[in-house]
């Protein structure tokens, strides 16, 4: 099915067809994370630094990152990340006011259920870079070389970056690692 529904995905114009797809894509990734058997991610103690460049960070195992060009987390029964124990309202968005707009989901387990977090389309592109030996500086200078309209300094990428960490998806690794600097040597 998820084949049929990727193929047919493209060939899609009707918006609320590719919207639907999108829905589907959300619904069972929920789904997977509802049914898993991984224990709840750890919440991180401690504040990151003020200058986030020279970090080493990594996504949390067990963390699934999907990419959607709909916001589709506003179809949803529960808001984004609401706390444990809070009734919550059922809303039903009207499909055409689902905002087109490229988005990043990262879905992991928490205590007692799954949950999510909703960011931009760059902050998830930057966190799947995020492998512990990088800095956070090189992943954004390798994300600049592939998408050369993405913006360099952005103040709300630092924020999106304390955010994940706040909540354990993002882990901290350490410090940049020293730069060792090779110099050759004539042979005789």
């Amino acid at each position: 099915a998820r084949e049929f529904l990727e193929d047919g995905a493209g060939r899609w114009p009707d918006r609320r067809a590719r919207l639907l797809f999108e829905t589907f894509r959300f619904e069972g990734e929920r789904k997977r994370f509802l049914d898993s058997k991984a224990p709840p991610l750890p919440r991180p103690s401690g504040e990151l630094p003020e200058d986030l460049d020279g970090l080493r960070l990594r996504l949390a195992p067990g963390v699934s990152v999907l990419d959607f060009e709909f916001a589709v987390s506003e179809l949803a029964t529960a808001d984004r990340l609401a706390p444990i124990g809070v009734p919550l309202e059922r809303r039903v968005a009207d499909p055409d006011s689902v905002p087109e707009v490229p988005i990043a989901i990262l879905f992991f387990k928490g205590p007692p259920r799954e949950e999510y977090a909703v960011v931009r389309r760059s902050t998830g592109e930057l966190v799947r870079r995020a492998n512990g030996y990088f800095t956070l500086a090189e992943c954004r200078t390798s994300q600049l070389r592939d998408d050369p309209l993405a913006l360099a300094e952005d103040p709300e990428l630092d924020e999106d970056v304390r955010f994940l960490h706040r909540l354990g998806l993002l882990q901290l690794v350490g410090p940049a690692r020293p730069t060792v600097r090779l110099e050759r040597t004539a042979s005789r």
